[in-house]
């Protein structure tokens, strides 16, 4: 016989909730622990839903733009008809590392 924590798990995957199917039981134990609230638990449930249908479109579109393993601005090749100048590859490095100081929080290395 299920328990209601299994039914409720598949009734989410059947919704097409993985990711709040998958983090159902670790969701309800600290729910129980914190005795949060009913509202509280539905905006974790969700919000574990969220994140990752983000991480699984992430993945996706990184696996779909087919980028090299090992890409790095130091190997652009300038001597393109159609390519990039030093000054443009300089300013476009400078874009990188702003982007990545303030957005993102990991340190951009070139």
């Amino acid at each position: 016989m299920e328990t209601k924590t299994e039914n409720l798990c598949n009734l989410a995957r059947q919704l097409k909730l993985t990711g709040a199917g998958g983090a159902m039981n670790d969701l309800l134990i600290n729910a129980q622990q914190k005795q949060i609230s009913y509202l509280d638990f539905a905006f974790e449930l969700l919000n574990a839903e969220i994140e990752h249908r983000n991480r699984q479109n992430l993945t996706k579109r990184l696996r779909n733009a087919k980028l090299p393993a090992d890409h790095d601005l130091g190997m652009w090749q300038e001597n393109h008809l159609s390519g990039i100048s030093r000054q443009q590859l300089t300013q476009l490095r400078e874009c990188i590392l702003v982007y990545g100081l303030l957005i993102t929080p990991k340190i951009v290395e070139f």
